[in-house]
């Protein structure tokens, strides 16, 4: 497996749990290589989210969600990378964004 650091979004919380009033989130792109009969190896795309902030009794805190094989293309993980920064999503809703995420990929199904 390979892991790329991707972006760091900084949020601001007027909140006492965060002892410096703001934590991180860290989103990474992890690769992976699936082994095929047909094909030989598959690249496949996931996302690890990692939340930091100092609490305030001064303990540094980490929160860590990943999700494997999410999607085979390059281009569709960092647009969806991209879209998990823009809205902030840590790792306690990683696995909702990614169900949402996967479920718009599925192809329409008709009512017979």
């Amino acid at each position: 497996m390979k892991k790329k650091f991707y972006k760091t979004v900084k949020v601001e919380k007027n909140d006492i749990t965060y002892l410096d009033r703001c934590f991180f989130v860290d989103y990474y792109i992890l690769e992976t290589q699936k082994s095929t009969e047909r094909h030989g190896y598959i690249k496949s795309f996931g996302i690890e989210a990692v939340k930091r902030y100092t609490d305030y009794f001064e303990n540094n805190v980490i929160q860590e969600d990943r999700a494997y094989d999410i999607t085979q293309s390059e281009n569709e993980i960092y647009a969806f990378a991209e879209k998990l920064a823009r809205n902030t999503v840590t790792p306690v809703c990683l696995a909702d964004a990614v169900s949402d995420f996967i479920g718009e990929e599925e192809p329409e199904k008709s009512a017979v």
